[in-house]
């Protein structure tokens, strides 16, 4: 299971990225398949494979593989009798008991969703050739469920940049949100990635803030120097400033 260095990394590199411009940048979801989606026993939003792991650097499973894997994105077939709507979002830092976690926000839909299946049903346009913003798009799983508890998992109708059209989001705001349960993934770290100078081992601060290397025969504190008198950073004569990098 990759650590938070990782997750924070890959929601740095997704920020960078929001508001610029290039050439066509598509989504992690391609246009929605000309196949129907496949029916399974039920929806799970911790189904190993989902987007939602890779884009946020999280593992393909939520507990080593236990899940069944996800089937694949589908069109909805005519006549599926779906009366229920549930959206899986993949969230980097949730507060759990005090704790932060990786998790999914599941959040379960009821109300007529004849305008759901409809917006879902709009063909997706084809790739353009011109520019598109290069903002990343993490898209929520999307599972349409019946009375019995079957489920689909839907794709999302994408626009000619590879971005998820309007209508599916603004079907779902029209529905009830009768259930959200927050399924938690992996425990975040929130260790200060600064450590106090004066804590560090083999090392001595003076009245003057000046760091002196006390056990020259010791491996060196990384980011020090062996010679007395030397600072954090490596240069000569400077004073320690509190706090650097574990």
């Amino acid at each position: 299971m990759p650590g938070p260095q990782r997750v924070v990394t890959a929601m740095l590199g997704i920020a960078a990225l929001v508001g610029a411009l290039a050439g066509c940048v598509a989504t992690t979801e391609p246009a929605a398949p000309d196949r129907s989606a496949e029916t399974v026993a039920s929806a799970d939003c911790l189904s190993s494979g989902l987007r939602y792991f890779s884009d946020l650097g999280l593992t393909e499973s939520a507990d080593g593989g236990q899940h069944p894997v996800a089937p694949a994105a589908g069109a909805v077939p005519d006549g599926f009798p779906a009366t229920q709507a549930i959206l899986c979002t993949g969230e980097m830092g949730t507060e759990i008991d005090g704790e932060m976690w990786s998790a999914v926000r599941e959040t379960r839909y009821d109300g007529d969703l004849e305008p759901l299946i409809s917006a879902l049903a709009v063909a997706s346009d084809a790739p353009t050739d011109g520019p598109c913003t290069a903002d990343y798009e993490i898209v929520p799983e999307l599972w349409l469920v019946t009375e019995e508890g079957e489920a689909l998992r839907a794709a999302w109708p994408v626009d000619a940049c590879g971005k998820t059209k309007p209508g599916v989001r603004a079907a779902l705001d029209g529905l009830d949100v009768i259930a959200e349960n927050i399924l938690p993934i992996a425990r975040v770290s929130t260790d200060p990635p600064l450590v106090v100078c004066s804590e560090l081992p083999g090392v001595q601060v003076g009245a003057d803030g000046t760091v002196t290397d006390v056990a020259p025969t010791a491996e060196p504190v990384p980011g020090t120097t062996s010679s007395e008198g030397s600072s954090v950073d490596g240069s000569e004569g400077a004073t320690c400033d509190e706090t650097i990098p574990r």
